[in-house]
C-alpha cells in the first residue's frame, strides 16, 4: 500500500474526486458520454435491468453453488428446489431510476480502478491510495452521500438501512444454514447516509457480465489523463496470511495487562506438543502456499493466451499504451 508518509490525506483525495466529477457522479457530462440518447436507451441499463432469462441463469448459477457448499458441508438439509424462468417473468417492479444507477455505476467502476490492489499514481509516482478494499467502498460511498446532500444527484427511493434489510432477508432466504445477522447489523452502524460501503465493495463483479463497461472505463480513464495522473494495474492474485503472530501478539498483551509473569501456566509436555503442532502447520502452510503459487502461475499462462481484461484493454485505447503491470509475468 506504499509509504504512509507519502500518502495522500483524505482532503485530498476528496479534492480529486472532486475534480474528476465536478458534477457528480451522475452530472450532466457523465450523462452526455455514457448515455446520450438517455439513460432507458443506453446498453449500460441491462447491469441494473437484466431481463428474465439473465436473472434466472443468475439465480440457477446461484443455486448450483450454493447446493455445491452445502453437500462440501456435509449439511444435512434438504435441497432446496431449483428457480424456474416462470419465477422471473413479471417486471411489475422494475423501476428505472437514471441518477442512482449512473451514480452506483460510476462508483463500482472507480472501485475497480483505484481499488481491486490497483494503484493510481501522480505526476511523481505518488499513490493515490482510498485505503483498503473496504475503505475505498466507504470513501466512494461518503462522496455520493455528500452529492446527495448538496443536491448534485439524486438519492434513491430507500435509503441503505432499509436496503440492507431486504437484502439481510434475501440472503436469509437464499441460505438459512448462514447467519449474516452481525454483518447487517454493522452495515446499519457504519452507515453515513443513503449509500454505504456496501453499494461499492468489490466494485463491478456482480454485475459486469450484463453489459459493456468499456465505455464507464475509458471515461475514467479520459478524466485521470486530463489530470496527468497515471494507472498501475494488478494482475489478481491469492496471498495466504499466517495468524498465529498476530495471536501470540495478543496473548502476550493480554498476559501482560494481568500482570501474570512470563513463566506462568508453563508446560514442557504442552510446549513440545505447541511446537509439534505448529511444525504441522508450518507444512501445511507451505503445501497451500505452493498450490496458490501454482494456481497463479497457470492464471497468468491463460491470460497471456487470450485478450487482455477489459478495463486493461480500455486504458490502452485512452493512453496509447499498456499499463504498469501488463502484461503480467509468472
Amino acid at each position: 500500500m506504499g509509504d504512509f508518509s507519502t500518502r495522500y490525506a483524505e482532503d485530498e483525495l476528496i479534492a480529486i474526486v472532486a475534480k474528476l466529477f465536478p458534477q457528480g457522479f451522475a452530472g450532466a457530462d457523465v450523462r452526455r458520454t455514457l448515455a446520450p440518447e438517455g439513460w432507458d436507451k443506453s446498453p449500460l441499463l441491462a447491469l441494473f435491468h437484466p431481463s428474465p432469462e439473465q436473472r434466472f441463469q443468475e439465480a440457477l448459477r446461484m443455486h448450483e453453488n450454493m447446493e455445491a457448499m452445502r453437500l462440501a458441508r456435509g449439511k444435512e438439509l434438504p435441497p432446496e428446489p431449483p428457480p424456474t424462468l416462470a419465477d422471473f417473468v413479471d417486471d411489475s417492479d422494475d423501476v428505472i431510476a437514471p441518477d442512482e444507477e449512473i451514480s452506483r455505476l460510476v462508483g463500482m467502476c472507480l472501485w475497480d480502478i483505484f481499488s481491486d490492489s490497483h494503484d493510481v499514481l501522480d505526476e511523481g509516482g505518488r499513490e493515490i491510495s482510498l485505503g483498503s478494499f473496504r475503505a475505498s467502498a466507504g470513501f466512494l460511498a461518503d462522496r455520493l452521500n455528500e452529492q446527495v446532500k448538496n443536491g448534485q444527484v439524486q438519492g434513491p427511493a430507500i435509503d441503505a438501512a432499509t436496503r440492507a434489510e431486504e437484502v439481510h432477508k434475501a440472503m436469509r432466504a437464499a441460505m438459512p444454514q448462514m447467519n449474516n445477522d452481525l454483518l447487517f447489523q454493522f452495515m446499519k452502524e457504519q452507515q453515513t447516509g443513503p449509500y454505504d460501503y456496501m453499494d461499492f465493495y468489490l466494485g463491478t463483479q456482480s454485475i459486469a457480465h450484463r453489459a459493456d463497461l468499456g465505455p464507464v472505463y475509458r471515461m475514467i480513464f479520459t478524466r485521470l489523463k486530463a489530470l496527468d495522473l497515471d494507472w498501475k494495474y494488478t494482475f489478481p492474485r491469492l496471498h495466504l496470511v499466517d495468524m498465529r503472530p498476530l495471536k501470540e501478539q495478543l496473548d502476550a498483551q493480554k498476559a501482560e495487562e494481568s500482570g501474570e509473569p512470563d513463566w506462568a501456566g508453563y508446560s514442557p509436555e504442552k510446549e513440545l506438543a505447541d511446537d509439534e503442532t505448529n511444525r504441522e502447520k508450518d507444512r501445511e502452510l507451505a503445501e497451500m502456499r505452493e498450490s496458490l503459487d501454482e494456481g497463479y502461475r497457470e492464471s497468468v499462462a491463460a491470460a497471456l493466451n487470450g485478450p487482455p481484461p477489459l478495463i486493461v484493454e480500455s486504458y490502452q485505447k485512452i493512453f496509447g499504451d499498456w499499463p504498469t503491470g501488463w502484461p503480467p509475468t509468472a
